[in-house]
């Protein structure tokens, strides 16, 4: 059985965190990436330690992504988030950068434009797995 990721792009904006973007429609199971940022199917990592591994559901998570989480709370795990400033970091790397598939550019891309406007500390990702 295979690893679905769900999750939303969040923007603070005015002190609050708001979704704009569900990755679902457009992920597929991209396990070398699941592998580098979450630490989910681990044996598929290309030698970086995971950067954001099982950081929770946040506290000030946005509405939508809330009420979306709660729909798959049951059969959910991994769930973590990360922000525009540490996927920025990665993108330096040669290794991450062979890994990066159609729908993750598009996701990195629309992160990268958000981060732009709302700042590096304020567009984040946030995620969670079933099977």
């Amino acid at each position: 059985m295979g690893v679905d990721i769900h999750g939303w792009i969040e923007i603070k904006d005015l002190g609050k965190w708001h979704s704009v973007f569900n990755i679902k429609p457009i992920m597929g199971r991209n396990y070398a990436m699941f592998a580098t940022l979450f630490d989910i199917k681990e044996e598929r990592n290309i030698g970086i330690a995971p950067v954001a591994p099982y950081r929770n559901l946040p506290e000030d998570a946005a509405d939508i992504t809330r009420e979306q989480f709660e729909l798959y709370k049951e059969d959910a795990y991994g769930v973590s988030r990360i922000v525009w400033e540490e996927i920025d970091e990665l993108l330096k790397c040669p290794k991450f950068m062979d890994i990066i598939d159609g729908a993750w550019d598009l996701t990195f891309s629309i992160m990268y434009l958000l981060a732009m406007h709302y700042g590096k500390e304020n567009v984040r990702l946030v995620v969670w797995f079933n099977s």
